[in-house]
């Protein structure tokens, strides 16, 4: 008959017992944590201009939950779900068409495929 144990009871168990931390037993327990993925994108070596007139710099930017939580040099890509290599790329945020006459064609192409390869996110239409 098998015996169950929860979670926690392993984690103490594992802890406590000698031989199975000198057999490798602690590796499996800190292999596990390493899958938490600390960000959901990391967008890498892309080149940044920040607005103010200064030249562009290459850095990364990690995103996590839909918002940018860090943005330098060496952001670790292990530390991400998915990756985006831009080395040689310009990195920017989406534009806003302030003025546009596309009520129309939007209705006709919801999805707007040709604003958003021009990398218009957010669109402003009607009077």
């Amino acid at each position: 008959m098998k015996t169950r144990i929860t979670r926690r009871q392993f984690i103490d168990k594992s802890l406590k017992s000698a031989t199975l931390l000198s057999a490798g037993g602690s590796f499996f327990l800190i292999k596990g944590c390493d899958d938490i993925k600390e960000y959901d994108l990391v967008i890498s070596g892309g080149i940044v201009y920040d607005g103010l007139g200064n030249s562009g710099r290459e850095v990364d930017i990690a995103v996590k939950a839909g918002k940018i939580v860090s943005i330098g040099k060496n952001i670790s890509t292990r530390k991400s779900r998915y990756v985006i290599d831009a080395t040689g790329l310009v990195v920017s945020p989406g534009f806003i068409d302030a003025h546009t006459h596309t009520d129309i064609k939007l209705l006709a192409n919801p999805k707007a495929e040709s604003h958003i390869r021009q990398g218009i996110t957010t669109e402003i239409g009607g009077n």
